[in-house]
């Protein structure tokens, strides 16, 4: 108990010991001090002349039993530390074997837009980055390569608790006049993902290739807005993701062989592709919208919700709207212990491919589906094909004409009517007790079917639950939490020190 006590003590102070730097690449200087009066001069000539003091596997290739030896004594930012960005271009940040104790951040200063061309942080740990503005076009010349790289590696390492947030990440900034050529000459992967307890949170990503493919066990993809991709919006590939309230739109069509998803999942085991599992992923609240401009010249016909390649264990997918022009609205294809509810699917326009669906079908080789739930789902259609195990489909309302249930089904508010039918129609059982706007449910005794729950102007949820909002408006998050688990944990740690020096504090005090 004594030992654990110490390292609370000590990770309490190394927090309150945390140091702030700058960076200005107008008015720094290589040879600065990094104090807001004497920057030093871009981020990436930082990590080159070794100001970092982090950690690093003692032998290379990274084998299991290695152990991690300090890397720049003695310099001047540590662990825990900041380091401000402020305006100009910071060249590429490379963070390859570079493991913190607790997290360095890498931040806008407030009032800048520091600018960086790529970033790639391989085989490292506890570092977040922040409010940058990240392009391909930012370098002196451009090249097609992945934007942001967070992954481990077998000469590296492992990689974990590696953090994206609010940061504006495209290839290019204009793509208005773009030809389909041109979008082939410039697209790019913005985040390729591969580490574990990593975060992509409140990110603007645009003009690219794929937008996010995450194949790291146990991250969170939250509250990003992915607009303008010629591939996929977010690939989820790794165990345990959970993905929620961001919003994909505007598919390109390049004329390649590519089917376009919203979001798209698939399994690898001994077999090759098909023959694993992905266990463990939340889709929630997320906004999904083929294209916001039906005339687009290069506008496709978007998968919204596509996982082909089972099996799918242990997924939640609830409170999604999809807004797409295909029969893949939502289709797990080998899915064992899966739920589809409440959420909204609609194909808006005549034609195929089309109308969009809600499906749970037969692995393509491996048999059935089984032990899943679709409910309380607005959709065009539900499909179960015959043979399924067990897969229970109830509560759920079919979409012929969406203008008898949305608010402005043209302008892609799918919020409900107070005249819909889908009000008060759903099950209680399995339905999650915030809607899509983060309003708690039901207003009634029983809740909508669909991604939203009716509420009157000014309703802030039931008692004990339920945010803020007016008319179908946003509102809070009703008491329940999204804050990261690793934040938890640190709350925890800084909760636990406070007990402790106050134990200490009292003990003293008495012993005096």
């Amino acid at each position: 108990m004594r030992a654990l006590e110490f390292a609370l003590l000590a990770v309490c102070a190394a927090s309150l010991n945390a140091a702030d730097f700058y960076v200005d690449p107008i008015n720094g200087s290589a040879a600065g001090t990094g104090t807001a009066g004497d920057p030093w001069l871009t981020i990436q000539q930082v990590v080159s002349d070794n100001l970092i003091e982090s950690r690093d596997w003692d032998t290379h290739p990274y084998s299991t039993g290695a152990s991690l030896q300090t890397r720049n004594p003695a310099a001047p930012v540590k662990a825990g530390d900041t380091i401000w960005l402020r305006d100009g271009y910071h060249g590429e940040l490379i963070l390859n074997g570079w493991y913190n104790s607790s997290a360095i951040t890498i931040a806008a200063q407030a009032g800048h837009t520091p600018q960086l061309s790529r970033v790639s942080i391989i085989g490292a740990q506890n570092w977040t980055l922040d409010g940058l503005s990240v392009s391909l076009e930012h370098a002196p010349s451009y090249t097609q390569q992945t934007i942001i790289t967070l992954r481990d590696d077998s000469f590296w390492g492992p990689a974990s608790h590696l953090t994206v947030r609010n940061c504006d990440v495209y290839c290019v900034n204009d793509t208005s006049a773009f030809t389909a050529q041109d979008w082939l000459d410039n697209h790019a992967t913005a985040f390729d993902m591969r580490s574990a307890d990593s975060q992509l949170i409140d990110n603007t990503i645009r003009n690219t290739r794929y937008a996010i493919a995450c194949s790291g066990p146990d991250c969170i993809v939250r509250g990003n807005v992915i607009e303008n991709f010629s591939g996929d919006g977010i690939r989820g590939l790794g165990d345990y993701g959970l993905y929620e309230y961001n919003v994909v739109k505007n598919a390109i069509d390049v004329g390649d062989a590519h089917h376009d998803d919203g979001f798209q999942s698939w399994t690898v085991g001994s077999g090759g592709v098909g023959t694993g599992a992905v266990t463990g992923i939340i889709l929630r609240g997320n906004l999904f919208i083929n294209h916001e401009n039906p005339t687009h010249p290069l506008r496709t016909t978007m998968q919204g919700i596509g996982c082909f390649d089972g099996f799918f264990d242990d997924w939640v997918i609830e409170n999604n709207v999809v807004i797409t022009d295909h029969w893949h609205g939502i289709t797990l294809l080998g899915a064992r212990n899966c739920r589809i509810v409440n959420n909204t699917v609609i194909d808006l326009y005549t034609g195929t491919p089309g109308p969009s669906w809600i499906e749970i079908g037969h692995h393509k080789t491996l048999g059935p589906s089984e032990n899943c739930v679709i409910r309380n789902n607005l959709a065009n259609t539900i499909s179960i094909p015959s043979g399924q195990t067990n897969v229970i489909e109830d509560h759920n309302i079919t979409v012929t004409n969406p203008a008898l249930h949305f608010v402005d089904p043209l302008s892609f508010d799918m919020r409900l009517l107070d005249t819909s039918s889908a009000r008060d129609a759903g099950s209680n059982s399995l339905s999650p007790s915030l809607d899509a706007d983060q309003i708690g449910r039901p207003y009634n005794s029983t809740v909508d079917v669909g991604a939203y729950e009716w509420h009157p102007p000014g309703w802030t949820g039931p008692p004990g639950g339920g945010g803020g909002g007016g008319d179908g408006g946003s509102g809070g998050d009703g008491g329940c939490s999204t804050m990261p688990r690793q934040e938890y944990f640190w709350v925890g740690v800084l909760l636990l020190c406070v007990v402790i020096l106050g134990q200490r504090l009292i003990i003293r005090r008495t012993n005096f």
